[in-house]
């Protein structure tokens, strides 16, 4: 690495002039979502891994209300039942 310096670094600058800084991939959520459905056959993802990455994509959108169960849904335990 020492050896090659004194010609690598000035190229390096001179390309980074001419061809100026790269610009990566920029993805928005559904785009994202998209990408994560469309390359599952392709990647080692699961179909569970694959919804899990959808629903945290989909967090933002969803409120408490969404997501909860109503109390008289929810299954309960009288306190005389819990013994220590």
């Amino acid at each position: 690495m020492i050896v090659t310096f004194p010609l690598s670094y000035p190229t390096s600058k001179i390309l980074d002039f001419l061809l100026g800084e790269e610009i990566g991939n920029v993805y928005n959520r559904e785009r994202l979502k998209e990408l994560v459905k469309v390359t599952t056959g392709i990647n080692d993802l699961d179909k569970n891994e694959v919804n899990i990455i959808s629903g945290a994509l989909e967090l933002r959108k969803k409120t408490v209300a969404d997501v909860m169960t109503r109390i008289d849904d929810a299954f309960m335990l009288p306190l005389d039942a819990i013994r220590f």
